[in-house]
This record gives C-alpha cells, structure tokens and sequence, in this order.
C-alpha cells in the first residue's frame, strides 16, 4: 500500500539487540558455548522479558525468545532477540466448510455451521498455541471455540442452524466480546470424538460474555439421559439431570468461565473468579456419551464450548485461561460462503493472506499477545496521547510525493460456484475405465484440482446401503468391473478382484486401491460397467470407474470490482487481492468496502511523515493513535496512528517512531477564508488594515486569527 494509506497488513515483527553488561571478573577462564566456566550464557529459546521505566513505574517493553547468542573471547557477549513469530511456522490444515454445509448423513437438512475469515484466523491461532478461549482441555470429545462457526474444532458437527423462526439466519450470530468473538441464536448437535460412560468423570464448559442476557445450554446425552449446563439471562449456571435442577451459581461480574464437574456422583459448578457450588446425583447406569446439543436464543453471548472427560488432577483447566490471542478485524471482514480446504500450510503464511486481504495487521503486544486487528478498527480509536513540537518531538521528516496516487481502486476476490446437494450425487472424480490383467494391482489418486474445493465425500457409505437403487439414482462412489474376452464379450468378474476401499490421504486428496485375482483365461479386467448390462440405467451404462461423489464441489472463479472513487487520468491502478476471504455469493459489499476505503486515500495527493524522533515514552505501543500538536511551529495539529516504533537503549534512551496520518487539521486562517467570515463576505486589504489594531503585520495578522 502507498505510505498514505491508513491500511496495514501482514505480521509486525518485534526484534532487538541486548548486549550484556559485563559481570565481575571471578576466573581467568572465557566463557564460550563450549565451556561456560560455571558462569551464565543465555541460551536459544530462553524467554526475555524487556520492562522500561522511570524509577517509579515500569511498563513491559517485550516478550519473546533469544534467538542467537555471539561473542568473542575476552570479549563482549550480545544476544539478538525475537518475538514468538517462530511459533507461528507450524503446518495446519482444514477441510471444506461451507457456511451452510452439506449434511452428514444422505438427505439429510443442511447443517448451518456460519463462516467468516475469523474462524480460519482463530484456528491458526490455536494451532500455534495462541488462545481467545480456552484451549482444549484434557480427555476432551468436543471443542467448539465459536469464533465465527459453530463448526467444531473436535468432535463431529451433525446438525446446526438458527434457533429463531422470524428471520432469515441459517446459522448463529456473531458478537463482539472481551475475548474477540461470541454467538447467539443457535441450536445445534454433534457427535463426540471419544467415549465417556456414566459413571466417568464428565466436564461441561462455557465462556458467557458479560453481555449475555438470554439463555444457553450446553447438553451431554447418555441415551435419553441428559447431563445439562445451563446459563440463564441473570448469569446464573444452572446443572440438571434431566429436568431436575442439581445445583446452581451465580458468575460474579466480570468473570466469563464457567464448568461443570461430575465426579463420583458429586456436581460441581465453578467460575474462573473462583465461585463454587455443589449438589449430588447418579446418572443412571446404561448407555455412554452418545450425542452433545446446544442452544442459545438471540440475547444469548457464549463462546467455548467444551465437553470432556478430564484426567484426575487436571478438573477444571479451562477456569485458568488467560487469553494470549485477539482478534478484531472490522467492517473488511465477515462471512464468507466456502472456507477453502488447505494442506500442511504454515499458519504464518495463512495468517499473512487473510491479513493482507482483509486489510488487518498482526503482531505480539508487549505482554506477548498475538492480536490481529482491522485498520478500520485503528484508524478509529480514540488518540492516546498528544505529543508536540515544543516539548516531545526533536525531529519530524516528511514528503509529499505523487508516486503514491493511484488513477482507480480494483478488487480482485476469488468467487465460489457452488454445487451443492443434500445426496452424494455430485460428481468429484471419475477413472479412465482402464484394463487389468491377471494378477495386477491398481492404485488411482484421486485429487482435487486447483481451483476446486470438495466436501462430504462418499467412502462407499451410499453405495453399500443404497445397492442397485443408489446406482442407478446416480448416488455414492463406487468402484468395480467386467471380465471381457478377445471377441468382446462381458461376463461377471465377481470373485476376481479385491477393491481395498478409499484411504483418505489428506483433505484434498483420496486414493483408491485396486488388485485383480488370477482370471480365467483370455480374459482381462475392465473397470468399468458394460455397454449393454440391463439392471443399470442406459445413463450408467459403459461408465468408467472409479467413480468418486461427494455432496459439494466448489469451483473458484476470479471476479473484480472496482471503486466508485476515481483518481486523475494518467495514474496506475492499484489492484488488491482479497482472495476468498469475506466473499459470499449473494453480494459484494465487503469488497466495496475494501475498495472505496483504499480509493479514498490514494486518488488524491497526501504528504507522509517519513520519520519521526520523539522524547522516549515507555507506554506507547504498536497501534496505538496519537496527536502530533504544532499550533506555531507548524500550525497544525495530525492524528496518526504508530505502525512501528525503535526503542535504543544505552547511554540514553532514543525512541523513534513510525506513523500513518489519519487527518491533519491546519491551524492557520487564509484570507480568503477570514474574508469569508465577514459580515459583507467582500473587503479589501486596505478594509482589514482599517479595522486595527494598526499598525499590524500579516504575521500579527495571523497570531491574532
């Protein structure tokens, strides 16, 4: 982006030098990574905590890593250091997800999971480590951090939509929260991801927003039997069997967690403020864990929802979260129709595409929180501090330049063509319909092309219920052959081949596995149905296999759209890539957004600040807005907002700091415009001068405006 854009993006990384004071001579042995001689050498990967202050109060400067140590015998000893970007190169991957999602199950209701770039920025997140909500507790079958989604993070969703009836939501809504994100308006099930039987220990857990004010549930049926954690709109936890109420809370203000532990009949509902209460009852013997509901109405704010089975000492581990994550990404993000599948990306390469495309920065704050925030967002804080010309800035470089103007604005996003089903009778893949001799093993990778996205995809599932029926309604995937002769003629190859079934070897990718017995001779393996076979439909007939059918199949598409605002003829245009992120098929807004909020700042000429030294202040942090105030030096007063900032530490303590003008107000009158003022709107100078005090200059003229 041009230096006026008020628009970042990427990482902001967080780097530094320390060069380590000299201890008192105690051997007249070096100290190297060989031999420390029993004296310290800070080691890779050893936390560093930086604080400044000034003699009275301390403020956190840094948190990170050494990250290479150097030095030279007799000499001094330095060691370069880093923010925890390294934690962020761990590989994630994720499949399809469609906002409203294909059933699970054949012709079943769609499943109304909700989609936006938040929920991809969250679970990199969490795979790094960095966590909004609590992480995944210990012996856990469902986690649900409802960032943007209801889908799960563990366990398997089965059903979801929108508890209300009036509107037109298919899925939750989202909310801001303390924590970044929570949901309202929900109902939804999903199958757990391990087993837990009545007489385990079982824990339910709930993040609920100070703003709640509806009602939640969070259910874990055994059977019929239901194990339930309710949070009403006073913010009373409420624990039932069934329909009898076992114990209740009250969460005290301003603390947001709340878990149930039933453990050898005892309930225990606890919140991270440390309010406890107990009650006792059995759930009756019978069947396991089999199914986890949820529902929340529209005055419901609850994020984090988990259900586990906790090992002994470790209860209760989500009541300890401290949030080490943050994300607000504004009015350039929002739902998206399809989360594109990825494969053993590093999350930092992720994180770095939906930041440039939703034009949201991100960076580790000086208590080593990852955050994640729109410009939008910055661009509109409140300033924090004022700083002036007279008393703080001891330099300030500028330039006015016309190499950032730009003519036009263009958005180009990646657009989703859905064909979607509530049946596997969309076809992913198809084989060639190749030959086999005797004795011969087949394997056939089955991959989805670029610029293709598949979901719910059939593993035989169809076809092994459905039979002839199913094949012939053109549903499931299915796999099989003819032996034909030399003359051409088609018999059943039953008994001569083994189909070892579909190994999923990542989201994007199947292979199918195929070997021949010893056939009769003069024949050979066809894989594929004959041309005249009577139980198929003359549709089905002489059709290739392997057929690979699925439930969607996205094809991406590249679209543009550009700004309403103009710039001058003679300009170039700047194109911004806004990839899948934000897209939904129904409209462009946030793509307008993007693209109007670009333009207006790059279709005019705007002078940057280049460089700006200023009295050192230990509390000023990336992000934050100021006031850069020169009412007679420069006669204006600009609000910025810091971008980076250079702290040096030695002899003396130098700041310098790196900002974008959001608005630069003058403080000086034309004459023009004090004439316009004037009752009459029309005098001369000779008028002006007349009025007195005289005589006066135009500089008095001005001090005076």
């Amino acid at each position: 982006m041009p230096e006026q854009v008020v628009a970042a993006a990427g990482i902001k990384q967080a780097t530094g030098k320390i060069v380590w004071a000299e201890g008192p001579d105690v051997t007249d042995k070096a100290v190297t990574p060989w031999n420390q001689n029993g004296q310290w050498l800070p080691a890779q990967g050893e936390q560093v905590v930086i604080y400044a202050g000034d003699g009275v109060n301390e403020w956190p400067q840094f948190v990170g890593v050494i990250d290479e140590t150097a030095g030279s015998v007799g000499g001094q000893i330095e060691s370069s250091i880093v923010d925890y970007i390294d934690y962020l190169n761990r590989a994630v991957s994720h499949e399809t997800v469609l906002r409203l999602h294909p059933p699970k199950t054949e012709g079943g209701a769609y499943i109304g999971a909700g989609m936006g770039s938040a929920y991809a920025i969250d679970r990199a997140f969490r795979a790094c480590g960095f966590y909004a909500t609590p992480r995944m507790e210990s012996g856990a079958v469902l986690s649900v951090p409802c960032q943007n989604s209801m889908w799960p993070e563990y366990g398997v969703i089965a059903e979801a939509g929108a508890m209300s009836t009036s509107g037109t939501n298919t899925h939750a809504d989202n909310h801001r929260a303390t924590w970044g994100w929570c949901v309202s308006d929900f109902v939804c099930t999903y199958t757990p991801q391990g087993t837990i039987a009545p007489g385990d220990p079982v824990q339910l857990t709930a993040r609920i927003s100070t703003e709640h004010n509806g009602n939640f549930t969070l259910n874990a049926w055994y059977g019929s039997t239901r194990v339930q954690l309710a949070v009403s709109g006073s913010r009373t936890a409420i624990a039932r069997l069934d329909s009898t109420d076992v114990v209740t809370l009250v969460m005290e203000s301003g603390f947001t967690i709340v878990t149930l532990l039933i453990k050898n009949g005892t309930w225990t509902l606890k919140t991270n403020g440390g309010a406890t209460a107990t009650g006792s009852a059995t759930i009756p013997a019978g069947a396991n864990l089999t199914s986890i509901s949820t529902t929340a109405d529209e005055a419901a704010r609850v994020a984090g929802l988990q259900v586990s089975r906790p090992p002994a000492g470790q209860e209760f581990g989500s009541l300890g979260h401290s949030s080490s994550a943050y994300q607000e990404t504004g009015l350039f993000a929002g739902l998206m129709d399809v989360l594109p599948s990825y494969v053993d990306r590093p999350a930092v390469e992720l994180l770095t595409e939906i930041s440039k495309a939703n034009l949201a920065p991100f960076w580790f704050n000086e208590f080593g929180q990852l955050r994640m925030i729109g410009s939008d967002i910055l661009r509109n804080q409140a300033p924090v501090q004022t700083v002036t010309t007279l008393d703080d800035i001891f330099e300030l470089a500028w330039e006015n330049t016309r190499l950032g103007m730009r003519s036009r604005v263009t958005v180009k996003y990646r657009f989703p063509v859905l064909n979607r089903s509530r049946y596997s009778n969309v076809l992913l893949w198809q084989g060639g319909g190749e030959t086999m001799e005797s004795q011969q093993e087949k394997a056939m990778f089955a991959e989805t092309p670029d610029g293709e996205d598949w979901a719910e995809i059939d593993h035989f599932a169809v076809s092994n219920a459905g039979g002839l029926t199913a094949f012939n309604e053109g549903r499931g995937t299915w796999i099989g052959g003819f032996l034909e002769d030399s003359a051409g003629n088609w018999t059943a190859a039953t008994g001569y081949y083994v189909a070892s079934g579909i190994q999923t070897i990542s989201t994007r990718a199947r292979l199918f596995e195929i070997e021949t017995l010893v056939l009769p001779a003069g024949k050979k393996f066809v894989l594929a149905t004959p041309d005249d076979a009577v139980n198929y439909f003359p549709r089905f007939r002489g059709m290739a296999y392997p057929v690979l059918r699925g439930r969607a199949k996205v094809q991406w598409i590249d679209k543009t759209l550009a700004s309403a605002t103009t710039g001058p003829y003679g300009f170039p245009e700047l194109e911004h890539d806004a990839g899948p992120w934000g897209v939904q098929t129904a409209n462009t807004i946030i793509q307008q957004r993007i693209a109007d909020y670009i333009a207006g700042q790059v279709t005019k000429p705007a002078p940057t600040i280049t460089n700006m030294r200023v009295h050192p202040d230990p509390r000023r942090q990336l992000g934050d807005v100021i006031t850069i105030s020169s009412p007679k030096l420069m006669g204006i007063t600009i609000t910025a907002l810091i971008v980076g900032i250079h702290n040096a530490h030695s002899d003396a303590f130098t700041q310098t700091i790196s900002v974008r003008i959001i608005a630069a107000t003058s403080l000086y009158t034309t004459y023009a415009e004090y004439n316009e003022t004037l009752p009459d709107g029309s005098m001369t100078y000779a008028q002006w001068q007349a009025l007195g005090p005289v005589p006066q200059t135009y500089a008095q003229f001005n001090d005076a405006t």
